[in-house]
């Protein structure tokens, strides 16, 4: 089936683009944060998370992909400002957690620190792809931490309702912008003879 992910290539200091290949690979290069994730090898070069370069594709998409453009951001636009003169130790953010007289410190966790660092260089981009896409999303996640795994079916609900409405509101305000017989159907059919799965694209 076709498809677009996106990595930043460490040997080449470029965007990767994936147009083709195993799926699971790209994501798995796409996604690798540094410090987080050992980056992907292929053709002996470093492929890390793309959103080092950049966090919204929305150029590349329209270049490859025929269509409307949806653009789902994930990231979060929240200040990491913190009601302490000076970080605090280890030690002391274990005594505010187990004591309960101690005042409680908040803090940016590590994952989110790390997220944030990793897409600072590409929010120009990303400005200019939000005005690129015809449709963007930014879904209210920014309660969930990165690695929240145990919360993936609440983010999985958030996001759907916030597009649900997202794009009902766009249909809406946009009828003449969708015609069925324009639909591109794709479908994977079995070939037996090599025993491979094909895409089959009728519009």
């Amino acid at each position: 089936m076709p498809f677009l992910a996106l990595s930043s290539n460490l040997s080449r200091n470029r965007k990767m683009v994936h147009i083709h290949g195993r799926l699971w690979r790209a994501l798995r290069a796409g996604v690798s944060l540094p410090a987080l994730f050992p980056p992907v090898l292929e053709d002996r070069e470093l492929l890390i998370d793309g959103g080092l370069l950049d966090n919204l594709p929305v150029d590349e998409m329209k270049e490859w992909v025929p269509g409307k453009c949806v653009a789902v951001d994930l990231s979060v636009n929240d200040e990491f400002q913190v009601d302490e003169d000076a970080m605090p130790t280890a030690l002391e953010i274990v005594k505010a957690k187990l004591l309960p007289y101690r005042k409680p410190i908040r803090i940016p966790t590590m994952d989110r620190l790390l997220v944030k660092a990793t897409t600072l260089g590409s929010r120009r981009e990303a400005e200019s792809a939000r005005r690129a896409a015809h449709i963007y999303l930014n879904a209210p996640v920014s309660s969930f931490d990165l690695l929240n795994w145990e919360r993936f079916y609440d983010i999985v609900e958030v996001g759907y309702q916030y597009g649900r409405e997202r794009i009902e509101a766009w249909l809406s305000a946009n009828p003449d912008e969708v015609r069925r017989e324009s639909f591109v159907d794709t479908r994977l059919t079995w070939a037996s003879a090599d025993g491979e799965w094909t895409g089959v694209s009728t519009r």
